[in-house]
């Protein structure tokens, strides 16, 4: 250590502790002192900075990932088709429409009600029924069939709007009614045979007038 050095150091403090250290050298030392210390300091800092630069990835390369990983989140990478079982069409689409308009009315008063019967039912229960209101004396109901098929209607106006055809004592209706076809019965409703129509996929229209 130069002389100058010893003289000016106070205390147990040395010129490798001072390098070490991140203080700057006292200003009560030299200033060959402290230049000095400053050029041992930068000695120690080279190959530190030297090792830092070493283990920086090569400019290209950083460019190119960055680049990389942009795209991909842009436009990402094409990846394999799913297999994808082909959807089936709604079941809906295999039951057709039929849209009945109703003529013969003579008031406004309840709705018109229709039923849309299959063969083995003709006698009891509708496959589907509809209702519509009156409107100059003409009622529009659409009927969705479960299939297309052969079908027969049974309609009335439900006058006092109770959900049911009003008969007499001897049986016969009080209330306006009718069958697909106009067809007509001579003791009762006439059979399926005579009412039945047939109702395509595509649909159809049927127009009865009430009796």
């Amino acid at each position: 250590m130069p002389a100058y050095a010893q003289q000016a150091l106070r205390g147990p403090a040395s010129i490798p502790a001072l390098i070490a250290s991140k203080q700057e050298p006292p200003l009560h030392l030299p200033r060959r002192f402290r230049y000095h210390v400053a050029m041992r300091r930068s000695f120690v800092l080279v190959p530190l900075l030297l090792s830092a630069c070493a283990s920086l990835p090569d400019p290209v390369e950083s460019v190119t990932t960055t680049v990389t990983t942009v795209r991909d989140w842009i436009w990402p990478p094409p990846v394999a088709p799913l297999a994808i079982a082909p959807l089936e069409a709604p079941a809906v689409s295999a039951q057709p429409l039929l849209t009945l308009t109703v003529s013969g009315l003579k008031t406004a008063d309840g709705p018109v009600r229709a039923g849309l019967f299959a063969a083995d039912g003709w006698n009891g229960d509708p496959v589907f029924s509809a209702e519509a209101p009156v409107a100059d004396g003409v009622a529009t109901l659409t009927l969705r069939a479960p299939a297309p098929g052969r079908y027969a209607l049974k309609i009335y106006h439900d006058l006092n709007n109770d959900a049911g055809l009003n008969r007499a004592a001897y049986g016969m209706p009080t209330e306006p009614y009718g069958f697909s076809n106009n067809a007509d019965g001579r003791f009762g409703p006439p059979s399926f045979d005579a009412a039945a129509f047939d109702l395509p996929a595509k649909g159809a229209a049927h127009a009865v007038a009430l009796n």
